[in-house]
């Protein structure tokens, strides 16, 4: 025990040294360098989807990476995979005479789950990093877009109910917002294809 207290009045009397002021920033720089690539870091491209989308850094426009933009289109499959999935089980276990008589109420759950299959592909192909997944990318989120809003008006005269209506053409308006962003950032690679070219 005698030995642990010589080591504490040692430490105690040392002379008390401050790190350098940068080696914080620079650590976790480089941690942030590290795992840039690391496509299963959700956290990390989670927190940088917004900058990466709209925002641009002070010195110099950031540029998405194909993995980035991919994993985004990952996100969004995996999003109306849930929700087709979930509309799915709903409309199922409604009263059937009443989905019968609207026949494209019927289709949304497969319109929706083929759009999640849409995107994941589409995720796949920005992984390749080839110059047609770019372009596939590129028209199939703008005919996503122009899709959501057609089937939205085709939708919306079906729906009778007040509240429905808002409901539907709030999720037909945050679908138009997610087809914008990802559009958004496939511009963005396809510029760093154009600069590395």
């Amino acid at each position: 025990m005698n030995e642990f207290i010589e080591i504490t009045e040692k430490i105690k009397k040392g002379k008390l040294i401050s790190p350098p002021e940068h080696l914080l920033g620079s650590i976790m720089q480089k941690l942030s360098e590290r795992n840039s690539d690391n496509i299963l870091n959700i956290l990390f491209y989670l927190r940088k989807l917004h900058g990466y989308t709209f925002l641009q850094e002070r010195n110099a426009p950031r540029i998405l990476t194909s993995k980035e933009c991919a994993f985004y289109f990952f996100i969004t499959g995996l999003y109306y995979l849930i929700v087709g999935t979930v509309l799915a089980l709903v409309l199922k276990s409604t009263d059937s005479s009443f989905v019968s008589i609207f026949y494209s109420l019927k289709l949304q759950p497969h319109l929706v789950i083929g759009m999640a299959i849409l995107f994941i592909s589409l995720g796949v192909l920005l992984v390749s990093e080839v110059k047609a997944g770019i372009k596939a990318a590129k028209y199939g989120t703008i005919l996503y877009i122009i899709f959501v809003v057609i089937n939205g008006l085709l939708m919306g005269g079906y729906l009778h109910i007040f509240f429905a209506k808002i409901l539907f053409f709030g999720f037909v308006f945050m679908s138009v917002i997610i087809g914008v962003i990802l559009s958004y950032a496939v511009r963005k690679v396809e510029l760093r294809m154009t600069q590395i070219a």
